[in-house]
This record gives structure tokens, sequence and C-alpha cells, in this order.
């Protein structure tokens, strides 16, 4: 793996996790402030987005963004890049931070708020949800950075050169075969060995957590985070 390969790889696995990360914030708070059929809805919308074929994603924003693109003219963004890639990356895995950072916040209940009334807005978020979501963010950040480091297809077709994209270059050139027409297996364990080793770092620092139990007393009415 030679610099420029690492380096863009690791721009565009970081860089998609911090913007997918702030984008699924926003939309658990959107979730948590809702109720009702609104919130079934945009539950539905959040888990249809996850599901989407990334190529259809990727092909989707060429056609607006990409060079004959026909939101071009008013939006200059080069789309073949490592920052192309990103956010498509990040406008793919959203949901992944949206639906674990919701369910970590249906954990707070009343109590958590009476105790101090006047806790609301900024303070609200600082000292309650973000302590609250932390643990639950830095996993769907884990996870969301394998995925993004895995992930082959949209920057093969953004033309952005990552390690993912190379190794299936490499194997759908040459096959990995001996000459007795078997599998290579030194060389593709010698390939693919970085692909493997974060998902099972990712098994390993998840292997303890523990995950959340519906509330005692019930969660908190959607009106109190409007507050």
């Amino acid at each position: 793996m030679n610099g420029s390969l690492l380096l863009n790889t690791l721009w565009v696995a970081f860089g998609t996790t911090f913007l997918a990360l702030g984008l699924g914030a926003l939309v658990a708070m959107v979730l948590t402030s809702i109720e009702g059929l609104l919130r079934q809805v945009l539950l539905g919308l959040v888990v249809a987005t996850l599901a989407l074929p990334p190529f259809l994603l990727a092909s989707t924003w060429m056609h607006y963004l990409g060079a004959m693109g026909v939101w071009r003219e008013w939006c200059p963004l080069d789309l073949y890049s490592p920052a192309g890639a990103i956010l498509v990356l990040s406008l793919w895995l959203w949901p992944v931070s949206a639906l674990a950072v919701w369910s970590a916040w249906q954990r707070l209940e009343p109590a958590q708020l009476e105790a101090e009334p006047e806790l609301r807005g900024l303070a609200l978020f600082r000292f309650l949800l973000v302590p609250l979501g932390r643990g639950a963010g830095m996993v769907a950040g884990l996870i969301t950075l394998v995925l993004a480091a895995n992930n082959l297809t949209v920057p093969a077709l953004l033309q952005v050169n990552v390690y993912a994209a190379e190794v299936w270059l490499s194997f759908s050139s040459t096959f990995w075969v001996n000459a007795d027409g078997g599998l290579n297996w030194r060389r593709a364990a010698s390939l693919t060995w970085p692909l493997v080793l974060l998902p099972l770092l990712l098994m390993g620092m998840l292997r303890k957590r523990a995950f959340p139990w519906p509330t005692v007393r019930g969660g908190l009415p959607p009106a109190a985070f409007r507050r």
C-alpha cells in the first residue's frame, strides 16, 4: 500500500465518519422532538436510506453533480474527488448514527429533567444529551468507519483511488490464481488483511458493550425536547 493510497483511504473513511455522525445527530434530534405518524414516516425514510444500494446513490448524484450534471452550473462541486466520495458515502451512512443516537436518547426519563426544570436549549444538549449519546455515537462512528473504509462501489464510480477499490481491481485482473489454476491464498491474505482487520477490531470493541433497555417510568414526551 503506497502513501497516496493510504492517505486517500483514511481521508475518505474518517471524513465520512465525522460528516455522517453530524448528520445523524441532527436527524436524531428531529426524531426525538416529534411523535405519532410523523415520527413513523421519518423512521421509515431513515431505514430506506440505509437500504439503498450505494451504486444507485452514487449514480443519482453523478446525474446531478457529475461533469455534465443538471446542477453543475450553479453547484461547481467536483464530485470525482475524495470530497465527493465523502459526501456520497455520508449521505448513505448517516442513518447508522441517527438510529444509534436516537435509541440512546430514548433512555431519558422524566426524573432526569424534573431535577432541573430550567435545563433547556444548548444546556440540555451539552449536559444531558451529549453525555447520554456519547457511547452510542462512538459505536455508530466505528461502524461507519468500517463500512466507509471497506466500500469500493462509490469510490470506484467516482474514480477515487482507495484501498478497497485497488484490491478489487487486482482481483478482477488476475483472479489471484496460481499456475495450476488454484487460488493464491497468500496473495489474497497479503492484500485483504487491512479490510479484515478493521471489522475484527470492531467486533472486539463491541463484544462487552451493553444494549439499551426500555425505561422504567417511560421515556420523555417529545415536547420536552422542543423547549
